[in-house]
């Protein structure tokens, strides 16, 4: 298992990972939507993967990379209900 989580990144996880993001999501404060990168995966596949292991190398990501935000919108039902 350690020699597992100690090996190097890899592009099937990254890809793996993509999958698994939820359609319609913007993963950044920039708004570019999950599909962005499903779309254009073959295109940027490479100079992504080199960008995640640029980081992983200097034990640091970008700023923008790293911000997001959570907002609340009501659905239905009364608006005082957290399970609204």
């Amino acid at each position: 298992m350690r020699a597992m989580l100690n090996a190097p990144a890899s592009m099937l996880e990254l890809e793996a990972a993509l999958k698994e993001i939820s359609s319609n999501k913007a993963s950044s404060l920039d708004g570019v939507i999950t599909e962005f990168f499903k779309t254009l995966w073959d295109v940027i596949k490479r100079d992504y993967f080199a960008m995640i292991i640029e980081a992983i190398r200097n034990k640091h990501f970008p700023k923008d990379v790293t911000r997001g935000f959570i907002s609340l919108s009501f659905k239905s039902g009364q608006k005082t209900s957290l399970t609204n």
